[in-house]
Order: C-alpha cells, then structure tokens, then sequence
C-alpha cells in the first residue's frame, strides 16, 4: 500500500508538529519562563541555523509524539469505554468491529474515512495540547488561559464526536459484511430447482 508523500507530511504537520509547538510553549512556561523571554525564544528559533533549526523541530516533533502517545492511552482506556455506552452497543460488538476493520483495512479504504481519522487525531491530539498550555497559563494570565483551555476542550470534544462517528461506521461496515455473507451461505444452502 503507497502513502502519498504530500499526504503524509501534512499528516506529520498536522497531528504531531501543531501539538507539539503548543506542548513545547507550555512546557517552558511551566519551566519558568517569562512572555519575554518566550518572545526571546521565538526570535531566536526564527533566526537559528540549519542545525540549530534541525534539533528544534526534532524537539518540537517529540513533544508531539509524546502528546500523540498520551492521546493514544486516553483513546484506548477512556474513549473506547465510553463510545460503546454512548452509542448503545455492547463493548463485545464495539471490539469485533474494530478488530474486523483493522483485519479487512486494505479491502475497506475509504478517503472519507481516513480524512475523519486525520481530523480525530488532530483534535484530540491539538485539544489535549491546547489544555495543557491553558494549565500553564494560569501562571501568567488567567483570560488566556481560560481561553487556551475552552479551545482545547472544544477541539477534544469535536474529537470524541468523530471517534463516535468512526465506530459507526465500523459497525455498519461489520454488519452489512454479516448480512451478505449470511445471504451467500442461505444462497449456497438452499437446494437448486430441478
């Protein structure tokens, strides 16, 4: 299976640099640092060298990569066990339609679908981000961090609609799979006319 290049570095941009940049500004406010000196290190990283510029954006993409692994636990401890309650299917189901998506992923792609898992990965991973800098913001301005926080919030839940929306459509795929292969094997059994 290719990956378009052009596909795949927006990918990158999109769900582990943008997190990560709000992740590494809320990582030097907890550490201290004044909007001066933010400023100062804006300045700088805008101004630095090849190498300079090479080891900042690898921070930056670990960062990411670390909020995205944060994300990835939270998905699979919380939001898998709320998505079935909420969408009235027992977990057993929620599971097997994961499972058989994931066994069938080749057979099944569908660019509506993977743009939905590109969003729910850029909201969850840019919400959890933005509530992190909205906590370290508290320590320098309460209406921003206020604001960080209710943007982060409204992201990871227009995140959690579009995990609602996948499981959906995992289910609905699984369940007109059964229904057909039912339809075969009722074909196949039943005796032929003479």
């Amino acid at each position: 299976m290719k990956t378009d290049p052009t596909n795949f570095g927006f990918e990158i941009l999109v769900t582990f640099l943008l997190p990560g940049i709000l992740g590494a500004v809320a990582a030097g406010i907890f550490h201290g640092m004044t909007e001066s000196q933010l400023k100062e290190m804006l300045d700088w990283a805008t101004n630095a060298q090849f190498i300079t510029s090479f080891f900042s954006l690898a921070a930056v993409a670990l960062l990411g990569a670390i909020i995205a692994s944060i994300q990835a636990v939270i998905e699979t401890c919380i939001l898998d066990r709320i998505t079935p309650w909420c969408m009235g299917i027992d977990k057993e189901i929620f599971n097997s339609d994961w499972n058989y998506y994931v066994d069938n992923l080749q057979r099944l792609k569908n660019p509506y679908v993977s743009r939905v898992v590109l969003f729910f990965q850029f909201e969850t991973r840019l919400g959890l981000s933005a509530i992190i800098l909205g906590m370290a913001l508290l320590k320098l301005s309460c209406s921003h961090a206020t604001l960080a926080f209710a943007l982060g919030l409204g992201f990871y839940i227009i995140g959690m609609m579009h995990h609602k929306e996948l499981a959906g459509f995992r289910n609905r795929t699984r369940s007109a799979a059964s229904h057909t292969l039912k339809s075969d094997l009722g074909d196949a059994m039943r005796p032929s006319a003479p």
